[in-house]
């Protein structure tokens, strides 16, 4: 991240600072999901997730899941921890059946590294099913 500060006052000349920011403490995630279409009746394991963290792997973390879908998903957990030393965890993930023709859908699975300190989840990685 680069931060730039500036600064004026009356009768001083104008002042600016540009500096890069790298945040050591908050790992980088990559989820991939296997395949990538299914059908409705493929069941509560019907996708298997592959999530890898890179860089800070030095402390323990927890990732929530979360989709842009309507009850669409069926997760078997929303919530991975990921232990210090561990840069790869495995889940499945699967499809409600709703018992209707549909059609083709997307949903958009995202994973987020949950921050105890404040609550909230960092910006994580999105992919399609």
């Amino acid at each position: 991240m680069s931060v730039k500060i500036s600064g004026t006052a009356e009768h001083y000349q104008k002042g600016e600072v540009l500096f890069m920011l790298h945040d050591d403490d908050m790992p980088a995630i990559q989820m991939t999901l296997t395949p990538n279409t299914v059908s409705e009746g493929a069941g509560p394991q019907a996708v298997y997730g592959t999530i890898t963290r890179s860089e800070v792997t030095d402390n323990k973390i927890t990732i929530k899941l979360d989709d842009d879908g309507v009850n669409d998903i069926y997760y078997s957990v929303r919530s991975i921890t990921m232990n210090p030393g561990t840069t790869t965890v495995n889940f499945p993930l699967g499809v409600i059946d709703n018992q209707q023709v549909d059609g083709d859908r997307k949903v958009r699975i995202r994973a987020a590294v949950y921050m105890t300190d404040c609550g909230c989840e960092s910006i994580g990685d999105k992919q399609a099913v």
